[in-house]
């Protein structure tokens, strides 16, 4: 029971990245920076951001094709592999004490753990670079 329930754990914290993180900032006004930020009010900011929109990388961009392809992989390559976790759970619970069974059901479910792992990774990786491309 231990074991599930820090698989779901896991797969809770890889979830997060594929939602991105919110950013929260707080305004400050400056007259000479024309930022949306920087903005007094909705209006000018409306207004400021308007002005100052640049049309994405469609490749490369926040909502590129990379982007959405990586985050397709990674969801997908979640469900799998909570339904492996799943099955391997009740191969387990239904093996009646069968060793072999027993241990292919065990290494299922440390071979997923570990393939989350890998798939957390590598979704943190396209991350990072594209952050740094897109800069």
């Amino acid at each position: 029971m231990k074991y599930f329930a820090l698989v779901i754990a896991m797969v809770a914290v890889m979830l997060i990245p594929l939602f991105g993180v919110v950013n929260v900032a707080h305004a400050q006004f400056d007259p000479l920076d024309k930022s949306c930020k920087n903005a007094v009010n909705a209006d000018d900011a409306k207004a400021i951001c308007d002005a100052s929109k640049t049309p994405t990388d469609p490749i490369n961009g926040d909502d590129g094709i990379i982007a959405k392809v990586a985050n397709i992989l990674a969801v997908v390559a979640a469900i799998i592999a909570v339904i492996v976790v799943i099955v391997a759970g009740i191969t387990m619970m239904t093996s009646n004490g069968d060793a072999g069974k027993i241990t292919n059901s065990r290494n299922a479910i440390i071979y997923t753990v570990v393939g989350l792992l890998v798939i957390i990774i590598a979704r943190t990786i396209v991350v990072f670079i594209l952050g740094r491309v897109a800069t």
